[in-house]
């Protein structure tokens, strides 16, 4: 987003430590040293504003969809004992079974919750072992850096990395800490690149080449995942006439599997609104025969039905800011909603049917369950695709040379008629160079 000039930023910097030394004051006279100083580290990195400041930042009337609510979790909780027999119930078990978890907004370990939905993940796994694992973003808060992967990735998954069975995309936070490449005009997230190595020999063989940052894999005969980069970092475009799009294009039409599951951070579609829809992420995914879409950012859960496909929003993984969603119109396509409490996916599939899951660490019954046929005869659309009058000017430049971090506003954005005015949301330029980046 923006940066906040000077003043502002004094002003929240003075909030933060008053914010501080109040939590350290309270939870040391409780007697709780250890989270009063999780608590006062995590209030200062990257705290979100709240909405009041928000608010009186902007000169606006509160923005009602612009809202979250922190949880913090114990040191020691422990997930309810999910019903994992809940999911995929009716499925056969035919020889080519699959089973996978997706988690998303995850990698941040200082309130816990991480630790409470890995800890329900690693139990699946225990119980009924998971082919892999798929994140949708933001694997490292809070800003990518190699001295925080063991904590915040590591220390709850490195068991499927070290299989070489954890398919994560990059988030906005992932691409926090860069080195500048070549001609990338904004380097490559590096810390990301090289713990995840083995991604590269799933990405397309181009110069200058992809490293790793979006790829395609087949880990069961049933399913292929097809892994996108969304932010705008993105040397290779993140629109649907960008080059990573022609490439996904041609993965598609030539893959044979049953299965094909697209995978990336921003919504294209969503009604929790933290931050706007990544409108420029509309391709035609099913036109390209994709048969499901999933991705994270919103820190809450949504399951869409767009064009006759699922799209899936699941941002619960672990970030402790769970974003409002009752102050939002609804997304049209919108079929269920949830913001109650972390968790993470369930996908159960055989060659006709796939059963997606959402389960929560409070409860133990899915607190979604939408199963899909495999679709037929899908033939790849032929014609080109033209970004949509919403973001054409952000996709006439890839990639972009500021930081649209959202787009021009998109007609559907519902604008000042909600509290929020268009300077406070649609993107301005800065200079990337002054971008916080190790060289």
């Amino acid at each position: 987003m923006p940066a906040a000039p000077p003043y502002r930023a004094a002003a929240r910097a003075h909030r933060t430590w008053r914010l501080i030394a109040g939590a350290v004051v309270a939870l040391v006279a409780l007697g709780s040293i250890d989270l009063a100083f999780d608590l006062a580290l995590a209030q200062e990195d990257d705290q979100p504003d709240s909405s009041q400041d928000r608010s009186a930042d902007e000169s606006s009337a509160t923005c009602p969809c612009c809202t979250y609510r922190t949880v913090v979790c114990e040191k020691d909780e422990q997930p309810v004992k999910n019903d994992l027999a809940a999911c995929g119930k009716g499925i056969a078990p035919d020889p080519t079974l699959v089973r996978f978890a997706v988690i998303g907004d995850f990698g941040y370990s200082k309130y816990k919750c991480e630790a409470v939905v890995s800890k329900m993940v690693q139990a699946w796994h225990q119980q009924q072992p998971l082919d892999f694992v798929v994140t949708v973003g933001d694997d490292n808060y809070n800003s990518g850096k190699q001295t925080t992967i063991k904590r915040n990735i590591a220390d709850h998954y490195d068991n499927f990395v070290r299989d070489k069975k954890f398919f994560p995309t990059l988030g906005n936070h992932d691409w926090g800490t860069v080195r500048k490449e070549g001609d990338y005009v904004w380097g490559t997230p590096y810390p990301y690149l090289d713990y995840f190595d083995y991604l590269k020999q799933y990405s397309p063989n181009a110069q200058p080449p992809v490293q790793g940052r979006y790829y395609n894999v087949q880990p069961s005969p049933l399913v292929e995942l097809f892994g996108l980069d969304s932010d705008y970092h993105e040397q290779d475009g993140t629109c649907c006439n960008s080059k990573q799009a022609g490439w996904l294009r041609g993965a598609l039409a030539a893959s044979k599997a049953p299965w094909k599951l697209v995978y990336f951070h921003h919504p294209p579609y969503t009604t929790a609104r933290e931050d706007a829809p990544g409108a420029w992420m509309r391709w035609p995914f099913k036109q390209w025969c994709a048969t499901s879409v999933l991705s994270g950012h919103e820190h809450a859960y949504e399951r869409l039905e767009i064009e006759g496909m699922p799209y899936f929003v699941n941002g619960l993984g672990g970030n402790p800011w769970l974003y409002d969603q009752k102050g939002c119109a609804v997304q049209p396509g919108s079929q269920k909603r949830f913001n109650g409490a972390h968790g993470a996916m369930l996908v159960v599939a055989n060659s006709r049917e796939m059963e997606f899951c959402l389960y929560s660490v409070k409860q133990k019954a899915p607190v979604d369950v939408y199963r899909q046929k495999v679709p037929q005869g899908c033939v790849p659309a032929a014609a080109d695709c033209q970004p949509s009058p919403a973001v054409a000017s952000y996709c006439a430049m890839q990639p972009p040379t500021s930081e649209p971090d959202e787009p021009a506003c998109p007609t559907d954005w519902p604008g000042p008629a909600q509290g929020r005015t268009a300077a406070s949301y649609c993107a301005v330029p800065i200079d990337h160079k002054s971008r916080n980046r190790e060289q």
